[in-house]
């Protein structure tokens, strides 16, 4: 009786051993899998970020001299790369056709809302708040009004009274929501190097605004045609899709020496950004 119940106890250990070994086991391939999955997933994520990089670049050869037969322009149009492990799609826009808003006057910021679909007075009094975030006192404002209007709207800051660096700065500007920021977006440049867009490489909303401000009209007309041999602010998207299907967008604003000689360029902004909606 002694006998078998010390091989019973036998067999227990040994079904709890082989029980053991089998989690072992199956635990050891499960992160051999994850890690070979992870180890996949790395690699072809670095494969579109090179892609995109190569997009990139190769946007910026070939603006660097806008006389060449093979020259990109800046108009937003699509380029198609074809690519060993998949494709890239590149597009060119002029800063200078967008809004600055550290320098845009109130009148073309408000003219901009209101093409955006804002009504007049509230496009007016957002361009004026915009106007007071990135400009500092110069003596005319009332005294604790802009405060006053700060904390009524329940905001624990104050405009700072300096130009923004980015335009999403601009989401902390009172009256600001999301939802305008998001449609202001792709006609704001902080590196446009003019108070007023230059026509004819601003987007079509952004030419209806600049008309819709008579006193910006001769300013603007004067900016047509610009020299194509000057340095130009280029911005330019490129999106990576590996035939493994990995995207990687890079986002960059590169500015452009089109003199001639050694044709430098000089990068202003280098980002990953989502998907962009074209």
């Amino acid at each position: 009786m002694a006998n078998s119940r010390e091989r019973g106890y036998a067999l227990l250990i040994v079904l709890w051993v082989m029980v053991l070994l089998s989690a072992i086991g199956i635990h050891v391939a499960a992160t051999g899998r994850t890690e070979a999955n992870i180890a996949f997933n790395l690699v072809r994520n670095a494969k579109a970020q090179a892609m995109a990089d190569a997009g990139i670049y190769r946007a910026i050869y070939a603006s660097i001299d806008p006389q060449s037969p093979q020259a990109w322009a800046a108009d937003g149009a699509p380029h198609e790369l074809s690519l060993p492990d998949g494709t890239d799609t590149v597009w060119i826009e002029d800063e200078n056709g967008k809004i600055n808003p550290n320098q845009a006057p109130p009148e073309l910021l408000a003219a901009l809302l209101r093409e955006l679909g804002l009504k007049p007075d509230s496009a007016s009094r957002l361009a004026t708040a915009i106007g007071i975030w990135v400009t500092p006192d110069d003596g005319t404002r009332r005294p604790g009004t802009v405060e006053a209007d700060y904390r009524a709207a329940d905001l624990n800051y104050l405009p700072p009274g300096e130009p923004v660096e980015t335009v999403d700065e601009l989401s902390r500007v009172l009256g600001m929501t999301p939802e305008i920021l998001a449609a202001m977006r792709p006609y704001l440049s902080v590196f446009a190097n003019s108070s007023v867009p230059d026509p004819s490489v601003a987007p079509p909303l952004v030419r209806r605004a600049i008309a819709d401000v008579p006193s910006l009209g001769a300013q603007g007309d004067t900016d047509q045609g610009t020299n194509s041999m000057a340095a130009r602010m280029l911005s330019i998207t490129a999106v990576a899709r590996t035939t493994t299907g990995a995207t990687f967008v890079r986002h960059a604003v590169v500015e452009v020496d089109g003199q001639g000689g050694t044709q430098n360029y000089l990068v202003h902004a280098w980002k990953r950004e989502d998907l962009p909606q074209r």
